[in-house]
């Protein structure tokens, strides 16, 4: 322990040994300043040099060559230092074996020789390593400089042969691309050339096809102008007719009072057929047009030279019984008619099985007269039993009318018929099948929801009819009313919506019946036309109840307008109209609850009673609009005389009681039967009728 502690203490145990130090920089760096330092001298060599050689002992020159080699050691240092990384090669060896000599010489007295020869030595090491270093420079730099001059010699070849073929590629493809475009240019003026021989050859064909057009469009003009004047010449040969009719008549104060007018028109038909023949032969190009209104002209005349005839014939007759028959016979036959009439009315009620209790004097006979009124037996004993089933369904649910606990229930089923009522739109299908689904389910007692507001929060609301005995049939009834209401305040102003409303009730009603005798009889109440009904007037009855009992509303005292009345009506036959012509929701399959039978009677009946101002020629005219295509397709023939029936006998009869300026709806009925009798085998569709197809789009 002892030896240990010993060498440890020993100048060797003390030495730093650093295994990493070839791998400092800096500690190499330290290395080489100690060994190309200058030499220190020994201390225990100074006593030597001071006893051994003076001040005085040292000449000048050695001083100087010691001041030179310091100055060339310092030199050297110099140098080393810079070039460091040249001298970093060399051995540590040898420089530690060179230091060793050196500071042996030293401290054996020969100092300056070994400074001396250390600086020769080291000036020559460093000279030669130097030399060698540039040698090695200049020969890696004149190698370099070939290389390079070589690749810069191959990389100007490299672009001179690169630039040649691409001036040659170019060359090659610039005289491609003109030798292509040369050839289309050849190939553009041929195709020119070709183009202008088709075209020239089109020229000369529609030159020809013009010229052959022209001669065929002169031929149909002198064709149709031919056929205008023959038009005219047969106007004119009825005209006189016309007149020479009007001339021999006899009895001419039987005659109507609008003849006159029917004669000046025919004497505008003539001004507008000369201004027509006047057009056709001025213009270059005879239209169908102006033989078709030639022909229409000719048959306005015929028509009404079938007018003038039969009232020439009616006056003549008249005028003939009114000389030959006194007046004793005609009070005979006024006996017979009313005779005639009482056992007429025998016969109605032998059809009803109704006693005289149960038919009251305003709706059969009345006493003063005598005479029938406008009702069928038919039509009468069906209102009359749907108004008991009326009553019979306000009955049953009149104690959830009257019960105040009821109120919020009731509103809710209100709500749940109003709602989906009011949204049917012929938006599609599928819009039509959601309301009638809703609809179906509330009226057949299953569970609905409905929209309710609390402030400004929605919130759904299941309701139920069964909840309450009479909560099916108020559904039911008010369903029947709500869809009558819609037809005097919706359909009267949009007459399109009628069918959208139709299609959703003729569904309803093909799965629940007893809602159609509802709607039917609420029907009969709003407009007793729909039966067809005219309600007398009673004995003692207020123009008030008169008025109300023909349909008319009344605000406090006062009566509606007539042309508001009329507008209510024409919306409600309308909407009954449509739900004839409506296609039920299963198609053929599932019998139409009513159909265009019912239509055929109706117009059937009307027909068969005496017309009343404005309201008769209304119905007509609305009935016609919507079912007119229909019955024409349906029964054909007797379709057309039923037409031609109404226009010959039926209109003069709506003439002889319309009021003078009150025309309006005469007009519209004139109007409309003149385009059905021109097109009869074409009467066009109502305008916003529904397809059978509707259903499933």
């Amino acid at each position: 322990m002892e030896l240990l502690t010993a060498l440890k203490n020993s100048s060797k145990g003390k030495m730093c040994y650093d295994p990493k130090w070839a791998n400092d920089p800096k500690t190499i760096e330290t290395m080489l300043e100690e060994c190309t330092s200058p030499p220190s001298l020994h201390p225990f060599t100074s006593p030597t040099i001071s006893t051994s050689t003076t001040q005085e002992d040292i000449s000048p020159s050695t001083l100087s060559s010691l001041s030179s080699s310091q100055r060339t050691l310092s030199s050297s240092q110099s140098i080393i230092r810079e070039n460091n990384d040249m001298s970093s090669k060399l051995s540590f060896s040898n420089l530690d074996l060179q230091v060793d000599e050196v500071i042996c010489k030293y401290e054996t007295g020969s100092v300056f020789c070994a400074l001396q020869e250390c600086e020769d030595e080291m000036r020559r090491q460093v000279q030669a390593a130097l030399t060698q270093k540039y040698e090695e420079y200049k020969s890696s730099y004149d190698m370099f400089h070939a290389e390079l001059q070589l690749k810069e010699d191959e990389m100007n070849m490299m672009l001179e042969i690169r630039a040649r073929q691409k001036r040659e590629e170019f060359q090659k493809l610039t005289q491609s691309r003109k030798q292509e475009t040369e050839e289309r240019q050849q190939q553009l003026k041929e195709n020119h050339k070709r183009h202008a021989r088709v075209l020239s050859a089109k020229l000369r064909d529609a030159e020809q096809q013009k010229l052959k057009f022209e001669q065929e469009c002169n031929r149909l003009s002198q064709e149709k102008l031919v056929k205008i004047q023959d038009f005219f010449a047969k106007f004119q040969s009825v005209a006189k007719t016309m007149q020479s009719l009007h001339a021999s008549c006899e009895f001419r104060q039987f005659l109507p009072k609008d003849l006159d007018k029917h004669i000046g028109f025919v004497s505008d038909i003539e001004g507008e057929f000369k201004r027509l023949m006047q057009c056709a032969k001025q213009a270059t190009n005879v239209e169908d047009q102006h033989v078709n209104k030639a022909s229409q002209f000719y048959s306005n005349s015929l028509a009404v030279e079938a007018y003038i005839q039969k009232a020439v014939d009616v006056a003549r007759e008249k005028g003939q019984t009114q000389m030959v028959q006194q007046q004793k016979q005609h009070e005979e036959l006024e006996r017979q008619e009313r005779q005639r009439e009482l056992e007429r009315q025998k016969e109605q009620e032998q059809q009803l099985h109704v006693s005289k209790e149960q038919i009251s004097q305003k709706d059969i006979v009345s006493e003063d007269s005598g005479e029938i009124l406008c009702v069928s037996p038919e039509s009468f004993k069906k209102y009359t039993t749907l108004m008991e089933i009326v009553k019979q369904v306000e009955n049953i649910y009149a104690d959830l009318i009257q019960d105040p606990s009821m109120k919020k229930y009731k509103f809710d089923l209100q709500k749940a018929v109003n709602t989906p009522v009011n949204a049917i739109s012929p938006t599609s299908g599928s819009h039509l099948r959601d309301k009638l689904t809703r609809l179906y389910k509330l009226i057949t007692g299953q569970t609905v929801d409905i929209v309710n507001k609390q402030g400004r929060i929605l919130f759904m609301t299941r309701i139920c009819a069964k909840d309450h005995p009479g909560g099916t049939p108020f559904c039911k009834d008010l369903l029947a009313k709500k869809i009558v209401n819609q037809g005097e305040e919706q359909v009267s102003s949009n007459h399109d919506s009628a069918f959208a409303i139709a299609a959703v009730t003729v569904g309803i009603w093909c799965e629940v019946p007893e809602f159609g005798d509802l709607l039917m009889a609420r029907f009969y109440q709003k407009c007793p036309y729909v039966l067809p009904y005219y309600p007398p007037k009673e004995e003692g009855q207020s123009s008030e109840e008169y008025y109300r009992s023909l349909g008319y509303n009344y605000t406090g005292s006062e009566c509606e307008k007539q042309d508001k009345y009329l507008k209510r009506m024409s919306g409600i036959i309308r909407l009954y109209a449509s739900l004839m012509v409506s296609a039920p929701p299963r198609g053929p399959q599932h019998p139409h609850p009513q159909g265009l039978n019912h239509g055929w009677v109706w117009l059937a009946n009307i027909l068969n009673m005496e017309p009343r101002p404005d309201i008769t020629a209304t119905l007509l005219y609305d009935f016609l609009s919507v079912t007119a295509n229909h019955l024409e397709r349906t029964y054909g023939k007797q379709f057309h005389k039923l037409l031609y029936l109404l226009a010959t006998e039926y209109m003069p009869k709506i003439l002889s009681v319309t009021p003078k300026g009150c025309g309006g709806p005469v007009t519209r009925l004139e109007s409309f039967l003149g385009k059905c009798m021109q097109s009869i085998h074409n009467i066009p569709k109502p305008y916003g009728m529904l397809s059978p197809n509707f259903w499933f789009t």
